[in-house]
Parts: structure tokens; sequence; C-alpha cells
């Protein structure tokens, strides 16, 4: 740039000094070819400022490249060919497990290769800077195939990949034979296997290791698919699992290398385990899936089933929501298993049994939030009264008998206590009220006077003994004499007698005992107050 304003400096006093005319034009290329200097510059100090930046971010990241690679593809926008950037961008695709960008990067770059070829450019005296001195002659491979708007969604026929793989950096050429296999491409490669193995220039260990690579991947893959078939779904998930781990980062855990191949084998087992209802499992493979293809609707679908089978119905619904505008929306994807009407529809109807799957449940768990608060207020009423004096006698003596009830009201079937007998009572006393007497008389409760005053189902002790409630301790006594007497087995020789004589027994232990009594008072009130 100094040297373009020397000159301009120069250019100014020689037509200030000879030529008197002006030499606009002359000017006009000069300050052209200092803006072009001063752009140039410019990109040179960014593309530096970006390598600098792209080492710092290597340094600092610990898993997530995005910002390296962010950074990298910057700088290939300032220089598109670069090697140096465009084998680090590949090599950052793979820590970011993009498998399929790689193969489209690998194969688009040795179209661009091919075009140089084809006018020449490494011929002659500028042979010597051929790149890829020893690559294959063309004949399958078009330099313009990747030239048209839907270059992305295109592979490159068989014939081609052989090709092309001889036509990269030998540093990724690894990394996309290993491409290949993990989207499934086999034939593809193969193919460059193939090329490669024939080259002796160009064939090196890793060669032979990418093909048995191949080899288990489809054995294993295959096994488990036909196990599936056969209903072994815990032995076909076991083979899934071992072709997952063929490409594993580090030996004993399980890999999560990427790729089409791993998204459908994560949800191939899930699969299996959906089979064994096994749902929770289930659903952290699909979501393994996706992290690995978005927009997998078939894991979308899976996960969404998974999560009814596990109550989560929010979850749910918004996975079949997610399935139905991918299928509908037709957004990229490897997975075309639902796609047509009937599938969609098919996919619909499950959304709104999720939907009203989700009403029913959201009302179940209302109904159990109110009984717990119902069974919240009853404890709390008896923990503040079920130990008070003075609750005890404004229920229970003969003074106050009106107030009976407490201001719950209602009745329950059963208490809780099992003091001498009182729970086999209430579970009894209904069947034996209803037996018919030998002399054909039923046995009754008594009359409203000797009966409870409530209008239990249940027979109570009182009644067992023909009393009230606010008979004392004498009477009780006399009442049990009698009842005795009358149903003693060895003057009673009626088969139920001897029932109704330890029912009589059982109710005279407690109501004799003034403290029994007093808790199985309590008892009946409290059962009476929430029911």
């Amino acid at each position: 740039m100094m040297k373009v304003d020397c000159a301009l400096d120069k250019l100014s006093s020689h037509n200030t000094s000879l030529f008197p005319v002006d030499n606009s034009a002359g000017r006009n290329l000069l300050q052209q070819c200092k803006t072009s200097a001063e752009i140039g510059i410019a990109d040179v100090k960014r593309f530096n400022f970006l390598l600098e930046k792209a080492d710092q971010e290597k340094c600092m990241r610990a898993e997530d490249s995005s910002a390296e690679f962010a950074t990298v593809v910057e700088g290939l926008s300032i220089a598109p060919r670069s090697a140096l950037l465009w084998v680090r961008k590949i090599f950052l695709m793979k820590a970011l497990k993009r498998w399929d960008d790689i193969a489209f990067e690998c194969e688009k770059n040795s179209c661009d290769v091919a075009k140089l070829e084809e006018v020449g450019i490494f011929s002659l005296d500028l042979s010597e800077i051929n790149p890829y001195p020893h690559s294959s002659p063309l004949h399958y491979l078009e330099s313009n195939f990747f030239d048209v708007a839907s270059a992305e969604d295109k592979f490159l026929c068989t014939q081609a990949t052989g090709e092309a793989v001889t036509r990269m950096p030998v540093d990724v050429r690894p990394l996309y034979l290993r491409a290949l296999r993990l989207e499934e491409r086999y034939d593809h490669v193969f193919a460059a296997i193939k090329v490669l193995e024939n080259s002796k220039i160009n064939y090196q260990k890793y060669v032979t290791e990418e093909r048995d690579r191949v080899r288990r991947t489809m054995s294993a893959k295959a096994e488990g698919d036909n196990l599936f078939r056969s209903g072994k779904y815990d032995s076909a998930a076991i083979r899934y699992n071992v072709c997952l781990k063929i490409d594993s980062e580090k030996p004993g855990r399980l890999a999560t290398s990427g790729g089409r191949l791993h998204a459908i084998l994560h949800c191939n087992r899930a699969a299996c385990l959906m089979a064994t209802k096994r749902f929770r499992e289930a659903a952290k493979e699909c979501s393994a899936a996706l992290r690995i293809h978005a927009n997998y609707r078939k894991a979308m679908l899976r996960r969404g089933r998974c999560y009814v089978k596990m109550h989560r119905f929010k979850e749910a619904i918004a996975d079949f929501n997610a399935c139905i505008e991918a299928a509908v929306k037709g957004k990229e994807t490897f997975d075309h298993s639902i796609k047509t009407k009937e599938q969609i529809e098919v996919v619909k109807k499950e959304l709104e049994e999720a939907k009203r799957a989700k009403r029913d449940h959201e009302t179940a768990e209302r109904a159990k939030a109110d009984r717990e608060r119902r069974e919240q207020e009853k404890q709390r009423w008896y923990d503040e009264n079920v130990n008070s004096e003075d609750w005890y006698n404004n229920n229970f003596s003969g003074r106050n008998n009106s107030s009976r009830g407490g201001k719950y009201g209602g009745k329950k079937n059963g208490s809780s206590r099992n003091r001498g007998g009182y729970e086999y009572n209430q579970q009894s006393d209904r069947s034996y009220s209803n037996r018919e007497h030998p002399n054909n008389h039923q046995y009754r409760r008594s009359s409203s006077k000797a009966s409870c005053e409530d209008d239990e189902e249940e027979v109570c002790h009182y009644s067992i003994l023909s009393v009230t409630v606010q008979s004392d301790s004498t009477t009780i006594k006399k009442a049990y004499h009698r009842m005795a007497l009358k149903y003693h087995p060895d003057k009673n020789k009626d088969p139920e007698a001897a029932t109704m004589f330890r029912k009589v027994q059982t109710a005279y232990e407690i109501l004799s005992d003034s403290k029994s009594r007093r808790e199985y008072d309590m008892e009946r009130n409290f059962a009476r107050s929430f029911y």
C-alpha cells in the first residue's frame, strides 16, 4: 500500500510538471488498485485473526466444537481454497458427529478438483504441484455433479465414489470411509476401499480395518433384525448394542459416534424395549436417536408412545405434533416411514387419544388431591380432639348428647382400630343379623330405646348388649348377664349361638372398662364425623 501511495505521488508530480492535461484514467486505475490492496490487506489481517481465534477456541473447548467450527467456516469464506482450514473443518465435523456433511464436503471437494483437471491446470509445468498425482482416471465422476439447487440431497454413484476418494487429502480419507459406513452407504464404501486396496501408493492399514468394521456392522445389524422378527427382543437389543460398540470412541462404553446407522440402531433398541414393556429405557433410546437426527419421525412416534405409557402426556403430545409437522411439511430426513396420508392419520388419532388420556389423568389427579386434602383435614381434627377430655364429655355425657356428630357429618364404613374384636364385630354383625333363628324369629336389633342412637349400618357393641350410649356400668353388667345366659353354648344349641356369645363377651370387655369404652366411643363419633 505504501508503494501505491508513492506511485500516486510521483504520478501527480509528473503530471503537474510535464502534462498539463488531466490524466484521470490513470488516477482511477491506481485508486482502484489501492482500494483492492486495502481490502486484501484487511482480509489477510482478518484471516490471521480467525486462525488465532480458532487455535484459542481449540485449547479452551471441552466437548463442544461449535465455536471453533463457526470461526473456521468464517475463515473459509475469506480463503475458500485454504487446504489447511478445509481439513480442519472436516475434523471439526467429526467432533460434531456430522457424518452426512463430511461425506458431502469430501465428494464436493473431489468434484472441484476434477474441474481443475478438466481444464488442464495441473498439466505441463504445473504438474509438479498436482496434490493428487496418483488419482484414478475420470470416467464416472462428474465435475458439475453438485452444481444444482438440490445438490445436498444427492449422492455420487458407486463407481464415482471410487474415483472421488483418490482426489481427497490423505488425512481425511479415513473419515470419508467412516462417514460412508455410518450413513449406511455400504456399496459406496466397498467401492472406495477396493480402489484404495488396488493402489499400492494410496493403500494404508486403515483401509483393511475399515473393511472389517463394515462387515461386522452389517452382520450384527442383520442378526438383530432377524432376532426381532422372531420375537426374541432381548437378544435383538443385545445385537444392536454390539453393533453400536463397533464404532465406540472409548472401549467399554456405548458408542456415541452418531450418523444414520447409530440413529437407526437406537430406534431399533427402543422397539425391543417397548416390546418388553420397558418404556422408560425405550424413551431414552429414542432421545438418543433424535439427538443424532432431530427429524427422525419414527423415533418421535415411538418416544411419544412411551411417554403415553409413562403418563407423561404433555411430552407425548409434543412428540406426536412434531412427527405430524415433519411429515406434512416434508422436512429433510432420511426417515420416510411416515409420509402417506393414511400413516399421518394414524398418528393424528394417537394424538387425540393422548389428549383425552391427559384430560382423564388430570381429572384423576385432582380427585386424588381432593381426597388427600380431606384426609389431612380429618387427621388434623383427630389430632385436635381425640385426646380432649372436654370433647368426650360433650359428646358422650347425658348432659350434652344432642351435640354429637361434629361439624363434618357423614359415616365411615369402619374404624381403623381393632381393639378387643371391635373390627371383627363390624365385619360380621351384618351377616349375623340377617340369619333366621330356629324358631323362625329373626335376631333383631333392639328397639329405639335399646339401640345406638345413630343410624349406622354396622351393629355396634351397644346394640349387641341392647343398651344405650348413656347406660351406666351397672346397666351394662346386667345386660351382659342376660345376653350371656341367653346365648351360652351350653344352654342354646343353635349353631350361631356360639358366635353371638363371643360378640357379647367382646362387647362387655370393651364397655365395662371405662378407658376402653371411652376410646371406643371417640372412634365411633370420629368415624361418623367424616363420612
